[in-house]
């Protein structure tokens, strides 16, 4: 299968997934929709196909084969430049550890004004009120994964709306790849594609030193959970559907 849409998320190990996919797609002369400037489609507004450099098109209504980049998931814009036969896919982290990543990747303490030898241990002590006085919404800094999928999560949202969402991710993408079982999840996207074992064979790429990595307490880790409930469930699920 030649056709494919890959949501690419933050901190979850998804330039090495967009490494192997635009390895198979240069080898095979495939189409790709790239952005018009730089490495994102738009990111953090949802994405719109006008984000889509397409002055090399000969006709308006080519599609493409393949959709890789950064951008925060909009189905309907995306389905008016691919084929009917796209495969989706995407990849998410265990919420403690991406969460715990972004904190240093976003500089959320300095966003946060947090003056503190431990600040995501600071943060987590009261992440309303500082959520609350960053630069952006709240949404950006609560349920970072499923804010990628489009969705705008909030204190009050059931378990019931929460599943709601999960589910509609579930109906569109075939492949949900966890990053903590990566090459499990590559041997997912082999069968799942149709691919040789060469084609997902793979080098880290972007990968944090050990020693930037913030040490974490079983507290804090609750805690990360509990900030992050929607990404939890999202986690969770998707988790346990990849063993069944």
């Amino acid at each position: 299968k030649t056709n494919l849409v890959f949501l690419k998320t933050h901190k979850t190990a998804s330039s090495t997934v967009q490494n192997v996919i635009m390895r198979f797609g240069s080898t095979r002369n495939l189409t790709f929709a790239l952005p018009i400037r730089g490495h994102i489609m738009g990111w953090p507004r949802l994405f719109r196909k006008s984000y889509v450099l397409q002055e090399d098109l000969a006709k308006k209504n080519t599609t493409y084969n393949i959709l890789c980049h950064h951008m925060r998931f909009h189905h309907e814009h995306i389905r008016e430049l691919i084929p009917d036969d796209t495969v989706y896919s995407t990849i998410i982290r265990d919420p403690v550890y991406m969460f715990e990543s972004i904190f240093t990747y976003m500089w959320f303490d300095k966003q946060f004004g947090i003056n503190s030898t431990e600040p995501l241990k600071t943060f987590l002590e009261q992440p309303f009120h500082f959520a609350k006085s960053g630069k952006r919404d709240v949404q950006r800094y609560r349920n970072p994964m499923l804010y990628e999928f489009g969705n705008m999560r909030t204190e009050s949202d059931s378990d019931e709306s929460i599943e709601f969402d999960i589910d509609r991710i579930e109906k569109i993408f075939s492949v949900v790849m966890i990053a903590d079982y990566f090459e499990e999840s590559l041997v997912l996207v082999k069968h799942t594609l149709c691919w040789d074992i060469n084609d997902v064979t793979f080098f880290k790429i972007n990968a944090r030193k050990n020693e930037s990595i913030r040490s974490m307490t079983a507290d804090m880790a609750g805690k990360i959970r509990q900030w992050n409930r929607a990404d939890a469930m999202l986690f969770d699920h998707f988790n346990k559907t990849l063993w069944s």
